[in-house]
């Protein structure tokens, strides 16, 4: 593997890691908020639901006119807001109006609920009338639009991530290529030596490390193989003349 694709992959793991981990704990965020909000809006529904059966109780004499009144107002309660359950039971416990949402399909994966798993904030209250108690309201929060909520951060971040993700590739391609352009120009230096062509790097690199690499070894070999050259060029003349004084010796 070459030290590009290395540094390369070890630049996108760093990244894909962090990106996952922001987005790990924006979702647990957003989850808890979200888990307090409803805790919040059941809390206030079932002491308003109370509050408004308790005046109910107090202008109705009637018990169809109470009982109609009621369910009146659980059906508006249950239709506004998100909601497992609605529920009025009288002092004996006896249920007097409810209303339960059905069974539904969702779009958000079961994966992605098993992984941000929200527990239904349950409130209840106690409608008192008279300084007695004619019942209770317990409200159950449906948790199916703070699902989709989390899902729309999630695929939102996920884009984001894979933007970042290709704009990283392409940035980091380019500068790899710039940074690591000197260790090539070394690698064709070393190759032109080989077939006896004496280049020098120029200009040198600015990052110290690089600079250090090309400046150095290649220099100092440089220099030795121009210097044995320019030794083998001077020494020739004297081997001439050598052998031109043997010749005449044995002459």
């Amino acid at each position: 593997m070459t030290l590009r694709r290395q540094l390369f992959l070890s630049l996108s793991l760093m990244f894909i890691v962090l990106l996952a981990a922001s987005i790990t704990i924006n979702l647990y965020n957003a989850r808890q908020q979200l888990h307090e909000r409803m805790a919040e809006n059941v809390q206030d529904t079932a002491a308003f639901l109370a509050f408004s059966i308790s005046n109910a109780a107090i202008s109705n004499n009637s018990a169809d006119n109470k009982k109609t009144a009621i369910e009146s107002m659980v059906n508006v309660i249950f239709d506004r807001g998100h909601y497992n359950t609605v529920i009025y039971q009288d002092a004996q416990g006896q249920s007097v109006a409810e209303r339960r949402k059905p069974v539904q399909s969702t779009t958000v994966p079961n994966w992605f609920i098993h992984w941000l798993t929200i527990e239904n904030p349950v409130a209840n209250a106690d409608a008192i009338s008279d300084s007695s108690q004619q019942g209770s309201v317990q409200v159950i929060a449906n948790p199916d639009f703070a699902y989709k909520a989390l899902w729309d951060i999630f695929c939102k971040q996920m884009l984001l991530l894979g933007f970042i993700c290709t704009a990283t590739y392409l940035l980091s391609s380019l500068a790899l290529t710039v940074l690591l352009k000197p260790l090539q120009r070394v690698e064709e230096q070393a190759a032109a030596i080989c077939e006896r062509h004496f280049i020098e790097q120029q200009p040198l690199p600015k990052t110290r490390e690089l600079r250090r690499v090309v400046d150095a070894p290649m220099v100092q070999l440089l220099v030795r193989v121009q210097l044995a050259r320019a030794l083998r060029v001077l020494a020739l003349p004297r081997e001439l003349l050598r052998r031109q004084r043997l010749l005449d010796l044995d002459a």
